[in-house]
This record gives structure tokens, sequence and C-alpha cells, in this order.
């Protein structure tokens, strides 16, 4: 079956809705990418979305001493064991922690060349 990324994000609210008890945010959808990244990276490290296939995390970068850059890279690998790579992107702030709000795009990796620059002993 082939999925959008809307559809992902449907899947990704849905899976806490039921559970959903949480005073201070108005809905589920403004937190369930949190939720979402906890269940992949942490205990079973892969979350089944419905009718999409299987999610885990690749990588993840940000948070404290990293700016306000804040992602998790994840693929879904589905029932025919194609996989596609998804980036969520977020932001963080040092007074309130991060938040996964968006947007999600398809990706890929890219090798790259990176110079560092050290002292003369």
């Amino acid at each position: 079956m082939s999925y959008t990324i809307d559809d992902i994000g449907a899947a990704v609210a849905r899976l806490d809705d039921e559970d959903w008890d949480d005073d201070y945010h108005s809905d589920a959808s403004n937190t369930a990418w949190d939720e979402f990244y906890e269940a992949i990276s942490y205990g079973d490290k892969a979350a089944i979305l419905p009718n999409i296939g299987t999610a885990r995390i690749v990588d993840d970068f940000g948070g404290e001493g990293s700016g306000d850059d804040y992602w998790f890279i994840f693929t879904i690998t589905d029932e025919h064991d194609r996989v596609r790579t998804f980036k969520r992107n977020g932001w963080y702030a040092s007074h309130d922690g991060g938040y996964y709000e968006g947007p999600t795009e398809e990706v890929h990796g890219v090798d790259k060349v990176v110079t560092v620059w050290e002292a003369i002993a």
C-alpha cells in the first residue's frame, strides 16, 4: 500500500488517542510526535503504524547545547520489505525543552566530507 506523509502524521496522532490524558495540551496531536519518538527510541525500539508499516529510529540530533536544531530520522518498512526514510523536524528551547512540531519530510542519506580545524601543537 502506498502512503503519504499526511498518512504517517494521522497514524502517529492515533497511536495514543485512547490513552490521552494531558491537561497541558489541548489534543493528542500536539505531542504525539514526542510519544512516537520515545516509542521508537526506547523499549521496543519500533512502532507499528497500521496500514503503513513498522517504524524504527535511525538517528537524532538536538537538545541542550545544540542550539535550536532538533530532529530525528526514522524508517518505515512496509509489508513488502520496502523501506522509506523520513525526517521529523522540531525545535529546542533551553527554558522549555524540545518539540517535534514538524514538518516531516522524506529524506535519503548523503555522504559529505567535513573539514575540522585543529590547533597546531
